[in-house]
């Protein structure tokens, strides 16, 4: 891992409008899906009182060894949030409210030997989540997939309307070299066009860790761990994600009803400070029944 690395330079988004939408009983049990940084478990953890607790979670082994955050209130699982009805049925009660980030973390972008960010360069063409219990790398689909499934991840999880000559490029030089670092990758798709290449490098990451299939399946079941008016915000990055959160909570199914009439987003200042902010999402439900 860089040695630079640091998750006090992860700045969480939409952190108030998130905290304070889901806090509702100072006593409570609360959740956080996607520990990453730690920054919307800190501010968590400041509105709570002695008696509350809070259960973080992260899928990526580094954001628990990477923690700061120093307090017995705070119980933090290596886990996939896709299992959390196994935890909860082992340890917990229902719970008052969660909250989940979808988007990455400073850290994680930041460490080139994850695979993540195209300034990668020389590293292993990787982006899992976790190393431990995912055995497919990036390099893996980009070599040993069809046209059509690079096909079907650019344009389903990239927004990329015609990917085909980018693909060609890809088919091609795979048949000359097996394709193993971010550079060679990059190289590839002969794209030079730094906005594209990182929607390029989203969809591949999304195919990598399943993270589509996952929301889905953690929000049509984590009503069953909520308590009555327990509430949910779910900040997501892509448009993929917003609608499936979207129809999740519109979906009288699964007991929830979203509680603001638009969808969130950050405010010009947040942008400002935080341009990574800029394409959050955030919508939040309660549980009626």
């Amino acid at each position: 891992m860089n040695k630079n690395i640091n998750n006090k330079h992860h700045i969480p988004v939409l952190l108030y409008e998130s905290i304070e939408n889901i806090i509702n009983d100072k006593s409570g049990i609360y959740l956080d899906i996607t520990f990453g940084g730690g920054g919307h478990s800190r501010e968590i953890l400041k509105k709570i009182n002695y008696n509350g607790k809070l259960i973080a979670i992260d899928c990526d082994i580094n954001a628990i060894k990477n923690n700061t955050i120093k307090d017995k209130r705070l119980v933090l699982f290596h886990e996939n949030f896709t299992n959390l009805e196994q935890i909860f049925r082992k340890y917990y009660t229902k719970i008052d409210g969660i909250i989940g980030d979808l988007g990455l973390s400073s850290y994680q972008l930041n460490d080139y030997n994850r695979g993540f960010s195209i300034n990668s360069k020389q590293n292993d063409l990787d982006m899992r989540m976790d190393k431990n219990k995912n055995k497919i790398k990036a390099s893996h689909i980009i070599n040993n997939y069809s046209k059509k499934e690079l096909s079907n991840i650019l344009i389903n999880y990239g927004d990329i309307k015609n990917p085909y000559k980018i693909i060609n490029n890809i088919l091609y030089k795979r048949k000359i070299k097996k394709i193993t670092t971010i550079h060679e990758f990059i190289s590839a798709t002969n794209i030079k066009n730094r906005r594209l290449l990182i929607k390029i490098f989203q969809a591949i990451r999304i195919e990598v860790n399943n993270e589509l299939n996952n929301l889905l399946f953690f929000l049509k079941n984590c009503f069953k761990i909520l308590k009555k008016n327990a509430k949910i915000a779910i900040i997501s990055y892509h448009s993929k994600e917003d609608k499936i959160v979207k129809q999740i909570f519109k979906n009288t199914k699964y007991k929830l009803k979203q509680i603001n009439k638009k969808v969130i987003k950050p405010n010009y200042n947040e942008i400002k400070n935080n341009p990574k902010s800029k394409s959050a999402k955030l919508r939040i439900a309660k549980k009626y029944v």
